[in-house]
């Protein structure tokens, strides 16, 4: 995705893998997305169960991002996409891209 999205102008973009105590449970569920300054792009914004998440969030970061503990970020790798899920991978990203154009215009 980080490739797609710079290829077409939008800029380049860090992983961000992040991990947040739960008190209730005392598990440390981790989570990742994609940054570029204070833009995020995470297409599993929902995926843990009760945080009231969108599906895929294209926006600034806001609280419950800043409230993750992040490992150091890194750049993207930009490999080889091809693989048996490729049309999933390419309308998510397109979906995800539109968003992200529309956010910043």
């Amino acid at each position: 995705m980080a490739r797609y999205l710079s290829e077409r102008g939008l800029g380049e973009w860090e992983i961000v893998s992040a991990e947040r105590h739960d008190p209730v449970t005392g598990e440390w569920p981790t989570h990742a997305w994609l940054q570029e300054d204070s833009v995020i792009v995470d297409v599993t914004a929902d995926q843990l169960p009760g945080e009231g998440r969108p599906p895929v969030w294209v926006s600034e970061d806001d609280d419950w991002y800043r409230g993750w503990e992040a490992s150091p970020s890194r750049l993207a790798p930009y490999g080889d996409d091809d693989g048996p899920d490729r049309q999933a991978y390419e309308a998510m990203v397109r979906h995800s891209s539109e968003r992200l154009l529309s956010f910043r215009a």
